[in-house]
């Protein structure tokens, strides 16, 4: 049956950094939605409702209709985590995240927090986000569940490190490969679902891991990648020190093969010098 839902509607009709106009606001607005479930026009709520007068019509109000939003970059492990304010990068992570993360060694844990997850990702307007999950399989899996069942669009993969973090936290080069591949087969045919290759960032991943990732990358090319880079100056100038011979930052992933189309670089800052 279609539908019609009324209220105020802001939506883009073209790209905003190429046209100032494309920002369209409706006032008292109203989008069809055809049996199918895609919408199939936008336009005044008076004269939407005359031109489809058999159609099941929900009014808002003053309500604001949207397009879903999009994050580029959450971690689910990190759901429950504090900010722990006035601390530095490294520091944050051993002090604070580590320890939240391990605790998603609890199954029962990890189910619940998913299903917490995925309700504020919606509750919030995100329809789509690139997640790094959990050290964990059954937490991975735990999050695709969620998401199966509340309809998040998620690109999201296992969170792989093995070193920088304590040992409950690491996946060995080998075993990343088997359980990736294991979870890149589970979501093959799932719309709603995309893996990605997540190597967590250079300083956590041994040479190895990262030659993993590629070789991932490689036999499932239509996996995306994400990783971060230049979040810190502190990470930055320990990730220069541990990789001497990387030109760059991005070098380190660009020697390993996982600077493509389909990766995903999460807190690229600008040079300032």
């Amino acid at each position: 049956m279609t539908e019609i839902h009324s209220g105020n509607l802001a939506h883009v009709t073209g790209n905003p950094f190429e046209n100032e106009e494309a920002l369209q606001l409706i006032s008292a607005g109203a989008l069809v939605i055809n049996q199918a479930g895609r919408i199939v026009e936008t336009g005044d709520a008076a004269a939407m409702v005359k031109a489809y007068p058999d159609a099941t019509h929900h009014d808002h109000g003053s309500a604001w209709l949207i397009p879903g939003l999009v994050d580029g970059h959450i971690h689910f492990p990190q759901f429950d985590a504090t900010a722990a304010l006035g601390m530095q990068l490294l520091d944050w992570l051993s002090d604070s995240i580590f320890p939240a993360e391990s605790r998603f060694a609890d199954a029962a844990y990890a189910v619940e927090t998913a299903r917490d997850f995925t309700r504020h990702l919606l509750r919030s307007g995100t329809t789509c986000a690139a997640v790094y999950s959990s050290q964990f399989i059954h937490a991975t899996r735990a999050l695709f569940h969620a998401a199966r069942n509340k309809g998040p669009r998620l690109i999201a993969g296992m969170t792989l490190m093995d070193r920088g973090a304590p040992d409950v936290l690491f996946t060995p080069a080998q075993t990343a490969y088997d359980l990736n591949e294991t979870l890149i087969e589970e979501v093959a045919d799932d719309p709603l679902l995309d893996y990605a290759v997540t190597p967590r960032f250079a300083l956590s991943c041994s040479d190895a891991l990262l030659d993993v990732c590629t070789a991932l990358v490689k036999a499932h090319p239509a996996c995306r990648i994400q990783t971060h880079i230049n979040e810190n100056h502190g990470e930055i100038a320990a990730t220069a020190e541990t990789f001497p011979d990387a030109v760059t930052y991005l070098n380190v992933y660009e020697r390993s093969g996982l600077v493509t189309p389909r990766t995903i670089l999460a807190h690229k800052r600008k040079r300032t010098d």
